[in-house]
């Protein structure tokens, strides 16, 4: 159970990692189109006729410089924002390879898994040795994974509940504790 803990930690950790990025990237693209767009407009002010022009710097300052030298200082924060980019890309990659090396990719968490995860219980140091032939958490997996073989989460739900049921284990379905989905609150 430790080992199932350190692994879904490890996996959430991962995740939050892979958002973190994909928002850094996010960002990144953002601040490429506007340089893109100031170089254009800059582009159009030069055929106007303008020398000196105003240029947004980090934080928002408004400094007046040449058009020659803010189209310079704008092609370098391009590359400087491009060669983040690429860094950023190349991280998401990685995390995104670890993650299918653990497992999680699209569609892997079905029925079957859900409901098996909706039913892990803590057993007790004297159930530890038992064999994994009368282990009732994998009844519990059998069952809903014989279940999850159609697309119907609450079937699979509530052939995991009655796993539990008959393997002497209580149930965490919420209609058995008089909860109904179907009904308004």
């Amino acid at each position: 159970m430790v080992q199932l803990q350190e692994a879904l930690i490890e996996t959430e950790r991962l995740g939050e990692q892979f958002v973190a990025v994909k928002q850094q990237m996010v960002e990144c693209d953002r601040m490429r189109n506007e340089l893109r767009e100031a170089l254009t407009a800059l582009r159009k002010a030069v055929v106007d006729g303008q020398r000196s022009v105003y240029v947004r710097r980090a934080g928002g300052v408004l400094i007046k410089a040449d058009a020659a030298r803010a189209r310079e200082m704008m092609e370098a924060d391009q590359r400087s924002v491009d060669a983040k980019l690429e860094g950023l890309r190349v991280e998401q990659k990685r995390l995104v390879a670890l993650l299918a090396d653990k497992g999680v990719t699209e569609g892997t968490v079905g029925p079957a898994l859900l409901g098996a995860m909706l039913n892990l219980q803590d057993r007790p140091q004297s159930q530890a040795g038992r064999s994994s032939n009368t282990d009732p958490l994998a009844a519990v997996a059998a069952s809903a994974a014989a279940a999850g073989k159609s697309s119907d989460l609450r079937a699979a739900a509530a052939a995991a509940a009655a796993a539990a049921a008959a393997a002497g284990q209580p149930s965490h379905d919420r209609r058995s504790a008089g909860y109904d989905p179907d009904e308004p609150d």
